[in-house]
């Protein structure tokens, strides 16, 4: 038979565990498959602490160096074992899967310029029977929910105008 006092501990334990399934984040909304197991703090991690010079490189590669552009960057542990990072560039309405990058100097910092990116303004579709198997469209509500999982769960940075080195540099 149960004692009061030991109810207090299964009361405690029941609402403990209930907490931490309500804390378990639902990442099926977001266009991975399978769906990541958790978020990764992107400033913690050696491939994607740094990524200045490859946001660097992306911008000369195909934005405007003479703004201010701004990136927010989400970590996620995949099933495989693998983390990856989606970076998302305001000013273009780009979201880009990154593998992350270990370049410590501007002109081997490609990684993130060779990586999948989804053009928000159009690489969305309504539904997934509208993709008719294409390689690069993607379903409006996951591009969507991955933003807002950056916004809130992400790095921001904002990269100020500037001038790439020279080949020489």
């Amino acid at each position: 038979m149960y004692k009061f006092k030991d109810m207090g501990f299964y009361l405690a334990l029941f609402f403990s565990l209930s907490a931490s399934a309500a804390d378990k984040e639902d990442f099926s909304a977001l266009f991975f498959s399978p769906p990541p197991l958790a978020h990764f703090d992107t400033r913690q991690d050696a491939l994607f602490d740094s990524p200045d010079l490859e946001l660097m490189h992306f911008i000369d590669a195909f934005g405007d160096k003479g703004l201010v552009n701004h990136f927010c960057v989400v970590g996620y542990s995949l099933a495989s074992g693998r983390k990856e990072a989606v970076v998302y560039w305001t000013e273009k309405a780009w979201l880009t899967r990154w593998a992350g990058s270990d370049a410590t100097e501007f002109r081997s910092a490609y990684s993130l310029a060779h990586s999948k990116t989804l053009d928000l303004k159009t690489d969305l579709v309504e539904t997934a029977d509208d993709i008719n198997g294409s390689s690069f469209l993607t379903v409006r509500s996951q591009a969507e929910a991955v933003v807002a999982d950056c916004e809130k769960h992400g790095v921001q940075y904002s990269i100020d105008p500037f001038v790439p080195p020279s080949e020489e540099e």
